[in-house]
């Protein structure tokens, strides 16, 4: 009988023990399994992140690409002339998914192809960035003539040498969220973000 009881406290300490030990393993596991998990998990975010950013800049860069192919209509007129910049942006009607686009002289003065102005931008960061000779797109959006939240690309418009003004035109967030939307990665790659 005392053996019986020397052997049942030796299998429950056993047991015990066993089970401590199987818990500790458990919880190192856990701990280790979560660590990969959280590392692989950032890792996957930055690179879809990454992955994503490029493609956007890049799709704004082919619509920068557009607007600079439009400079040329700008670059043989007074950019103050009303008439003449009237009739010269009317040219860039359609090009690009553009909400508007529009020109500002080297005041900061504007004119769109709707023949309405948005006003003076001579101290938006897009402005003075393309009259520095240097495509720009606005740090954020702004609010358009017509109340609606925009982002802003503007090339500028040389001649002789120098910058007369810029062209720029808008988007709008739809159409950004538009060009977001051609961004394809799968539902799996979806689910982890």
């Amino acid at each position: 009988m005392k053996k019986d009881k020397v052997n049942r406290k030796r299998i429950t300490v056993l047991v015990l023990v066993t089970l401590i030990l199987l818990g500790a393993i458990f919880w190192i596991l856990k701990f280790e399994l979560d660590t990969k998990i959280k590392s692989n998990t950032e890792t996957h975010l930055i690179e879809q992140t990454e992955a994503v950013s490029a493609v956007f800049y890049t799709k704004l860069d082919d619509q920068l690409i557009m607007l600079e192919s439009q400079t040329r209509y700008f670059q043989d007129i007074d950019l103050t002339d009303y008439n003449a910049l009237k009739n010269t942006i009317m040219s860039t009607k359609g090009i690009g998914a553009f909400k508007t686009i529009g020109v500002a002289d080297s005041s900061g003065a504007t004119m769109n192809y709707n023949g309405k102005s948005s006003g003076n931008i001579y101290l938006r960061d897009y402005y003075k960035t393309a009259m520095n000779g240097e495509n720009a797109i606005s740090s954020s959006t702004i609010t358009d003539e017509d109340g609606e939240e925009v982002l802003v690309l503007a090339v500028p418009i040389v001649k002789n040498n120098g910058v007369a003004g810029i062209i720029y035109g808008t988007f709008t967030k739809s159409t950004l969220d538009s060009i977001m939307n051609t961004v394809n990665f799968s539902k799996e790659n979806e689910s982890m973000i």
